[in-house]
C-alpha cells in the first residue's frame, strides 16, 4: 500500500501527463492556474487534480483570519449601521 506521499506523487505525475496530452486539457489547466496565480506550479497542479473548478484556496489560518476580520467589523458597527446592511440581496432579474 503506497504512503500518502507516494500517492500524491502518483497523482501529480498522472495529472501532469493528462494536462499535456492535448491542447484542450492544457487550456483547461491554464484557466485554473490563472485563477490561482499566487501558488507555485506544483500546487496549482495538485489543486487542479483535486478540484479543477476551484476559484480560490486558503489554508485554515487564512480562513480564520478572514472570519475574525469580518466578525470584528460587525462588532464595531452601530445598531443603525447594522440595520442598513442588506443581508438578503435581491437577485431577481432587473429586466
Amino acid at each position: 500500500m503506497p504512503s500518502n506521499v507516494q500517492a500524491l506523487a502518483q497523482m501529480a505525475d498522472h495529472t501532469a501527463t493528462q494536462i499535456t496530452a492535448s491542447h484542450e486539457s492544457w487550456t483547461d489547466f491554464l484557466k485554473t492556474a490563472a485563477r490561482l496565480y499566487k501558488y507555485p506550479y506544483h500546487e496549482q497542479l495538485m489543486i487542479y487534480a483535486q478540484r479543477p473548478e476551484a476559484t480560490a484556496c486558503a489554508d485554515e489560518t487564512e480562513l480564520l483570519a478572514l472570519t475574525d476580520s469580518a466578525l470584528e467589523k460587525l462588532r464595531r458597527m452601530s445598531d443603525e449601521e447594522y440595520a442598513k446592511l442588506d443581508l438578503f440581496p435581491d437577485f431577481e432579474d432587473e429586466s
